[in-house]
């Protein structure tokens, strides 16, 4: 039953969340670099912000495509369950 929706998601949630968190890294790595210098973090605060709001983005992404994986997930096993039973009451008659 499973044409291939499970597995496209899954891979489509880890690529979101591995960008999340990159640039979730690349924001800390900003921090990092400015070394408690207001006027570096200043200058560099748009980038911060811009990198912030992309990786919120991913992230809202990742869990939004982990629910639907779950949903499929789901609706794939009951359906599996369903052709079991049909299976079993043509085999019964």
């Amino acid at each position: 039953m499973d044409n291939g929706w499970r597995g496209a998601l899954a891979a489509i949630t880890i690529i979101l969340f591995a960008g999340a968190i990159g640039t979730a890294v690349g924001v800390l790595v900003v921090f990092t670099k400015a070394d408690g210098d207001l006027e570096t973090i200043a200058a560099n605060a748009q980038t911060i912000v811009w990198m912030s709001s992309i990786s919120g983005t991913l992230l809202v992404g990742a869990f939004s495509t982990l629910v639907t994986w779950l949903a499929v997930s789901a609706v794939v096993r009951e359906h599996q369950k369903d052709r079991e039973h049909a299976a079993r009451l043509a085999h019964h008659d």
